[in-house]
Order: structure tokens, then C-alpha cells, then sequence
């Protein structure tokens, strides 16, 4: 089966799920299909440093999904918890880094999933929130982006390291996850060259999944 295929037949499955709680009922959240292995989450369920994988129905989603080969378009990590019902969301928008409520981001959502780095201390914790609240107002990186694109469309650029469109101090939605997890010591992307960060889309994170990097905790829209 082709790879576009296979990730679209198995949506974003757990390799661990053996320790995450059923949440709720079929009353309260009806369970995903069997054939996606997935499970129905409430944001009570999420802690900060939690990644939030979607995607939305607009046209930018739908590029984003079509380039990647991936069924998701965005990354966003949680930034506080303090109402568990409604958390703040950090990510990394077309107008620049902004914290949102938890409400306000499944608006748009048509797909939200939670992953999560397992044993993060709480200083950890709290570097992340330190991090990110710095990075509020900073400008998308369109030109990372662009130069990410071009890493995964044209392979002769992976050969012209001395090219950087991007910006170090802005930063797209999947680069904000990833720097901010660098703030504590882990590259969950596993990007050690010059910059701008090589094949850092929002599906990488998906693929991490697989090999128990990261732990599927739940969809929270579907």
C-alpha cells in the first residue's frame, strides 16, 4: 500500500494506548471507528506541554495536507491547564504567536488530536511556559515555510544549506512546538544542522507516534 494510503487508512494511532484511561461514555462522546484504533478524549485530559494535531477545512488546511501527504495541517502545544474544561493553547498563526483558549481553537478544528512527551518534570513545565510566553506577538515565519516546502519538493535544496529564507525569530506552527520542546533539552524532531529546521511539518509529529516517542492520548474532535 502506498504511504499515502496507508497513513489516511490508519488515521493517527497509538503504539501505546495500554494506560490511557477510557474518558467517557458512548453517551457523552460516541468512540471513533474501530478501523482508526482511536479513542474520544475531553480537554480535562490534556496537560500542559500536550501537542495538539488538526485541521480545518480551509483552503490553507487543504494545501498544507496535499504538500505533506499527511492528514493534518497543524501543531499546537498546551500552554496552561488551569481551567481543565477550557485550556490555553499556544500555536503559531498566520498573524503572528498568540495563546487561545481551548473553545475558541475547536471552532474551526474538523480534527484535533492530543500527543504527549511522557515525564516532563515540573521545571520542565515550567521552562515551556516561560518559553512560549516570551514568543507571544512574535511574526509567522512565511519563509520558513516556504523553505520548507521546498526541502520536501526539491531535493537539490537539501544540498544548499547556506540558503535561509526562514527567520530564527518567528516561527510556524510545528517549529514553535519544536523550539519550544528544545528550550528543555529535547529535539523531538531530532534537527541538528543549520538552520532553518529540514522536514520539520506538522506530520513529523504524527510519525513519532510510531516509535514511542511521543504517546497518542486522544482525539478531541473528529
Amino acid at each position: 500500500m502506498e504511504r499515502r494510503k496507508f497513513i489516511k487508512s490508519i488515521g493517527i494511532v497509538s503504539v501505546s494506548l495500554s494506560n490511557i484511561p477510557v474518558i467517557c461514555s458512548a453517551q457523552q462522546l460516541p468512540p471513533l471507528s474501530p478501523q482508526n484504533g482511536g479513542r474520544s478524549i475531553l480537554p480535562s485530559l490534556l496537560k500542559t506541554g500536550d501537542i495538539l494535531l488538526s485541521t480545518t477545512n480551509q483552503l490553507s488546511s487543504r494545501i498544507i495536507r496535499n504538500q505533506t501527504d499527511l492528514p493534518i495541517s497543524h501543531a499546537s502545544i498546551v500552554y496552561n491547564t488551569n481551567d481543565a474544561n477550557n485550556p490555553e493553547i499556544a500555536e503559531a498563526v498566520s498573524s503572528g504567536v498568540r495563546i487561545i483558549s481551548y473553545k475558541d481553537v475547536m471552532k474551526d478544528d474538523t480534527l484535533c488530536v492530543a500527543i504527549r512527551k511522557t515525564n516532563l518534570s515540573n521545571q520542565d513545565i515550567k521552562t515551556l511556559q516561560e518559553w512560549l510566553l516570551t514568543k507571544i506577538g512574535s511574526d509567522y515565519d512565511f519563509g520558513g515555510v516556504f523553505e520548507e516546502w521546498l526541502a520536501l519538493k526539491a531535493q537539490w535544496m537539501n544540498n544548499l544549506r547556506s540558503i535561509a529564507l526562514g527567520n530564527p525569530k518567528k516561527f510556524y506552527c510545528s517549529e514553535l512546538v519544536n523550539e519550544a520542546y528544545k528550550g528543555i533539552g529535547i529535539n523531538l524532531l531530532k534537527y541538528n544542522g543549520p538552520y532553518p529546521n529540514r522536514n520539520s511539518a506538522p506530520g513529523r509529529f504524527v510519525e513519532l507516534t510510531w516509535f514511542n516517542e511521543l504517546d497518542y492520548i486522544g482525539h478531541l474532535k473528529y
